[in-house]
């Protein structure tokens, strides 16, 4: 888990009268972007779980991944801090509830994400088979195709429309985004 700005976890979420905002992060650059806030003097925190990492010529390892991928939160105490942040590499904007009003999260909302990091918590996201998705990790990242469900397992259905054919592999939940 990723806090930045405070010694202990305990600090972030201390009662304050101050929100927290919604960063929009570009997605699996999270940790690098916490790392430039940081830099800053930003407060922010990064709620991550572990991730296992298999390549193909290489043992096993053991990764940090952002829990909620394309988003940050941090404290602005002013406008300068804000300015700062949006000037930070792979930071988009603040994630807003409607033009000029930003997404603001106070302490409560900010203990629940907290409890799901420190309870490592992981993402989740509602895909059924027969959805189009998007893999976002390994050899077919980027890759669009549809998801099924075969003998019990998870495939992803990638269509070659030149030789008009398709194939399946079997794929992890984690590895995959819904396409809306």
């Amino acid at each position: 888990m990723l806090l930045a700005t405070c010694d202990t976890p305990t600090e972030i979420l201390e009662p304050s009268s101050l929100l927290w905002s919604v960063l929009r992060i570009e997605t699996g650059k999270e940790l690098l972007a916490g790392r430039h806030l940081d830099a800053r003097g930003i407060t922010n925190y990064i709620p991550t779980y572990p991730h296992v990492r298999r390549w193909k010529d290489h043992a096993p390892q053991e990764l940090q991944r952002a829990l909620f991928p394309g988003y940050a939160f941090a404290l602005f105490p002013d406008q300068r801090a804000q300015s700062l942040a949006l000037q930070s590499p792979s930071v988009y904007d603040i994630l807003t509830i409607s033009p000029g009003q930003p997404a603001l999260l106070d302490e409560i909302e900010m203990n629940r994400i907290h409890a799901i990091g420190q309870h490592q918590g992981e993402p989740w996201q509602n895909i059924e088979p027969g959805q189009r998705v998007r893999i976002l990790d390994g050899p077919f990242a980027d890759v669009v195709g549809l998801l099924i469900r075969r003998r019990g397992s998870l495939r992803f259905v990638i269509a070659v429309p030149m030789l008009g054919q398709s194939a399946s592999v079997e794929v992890d939940a984690w590895q995959l985004e819904a396409i809306r």
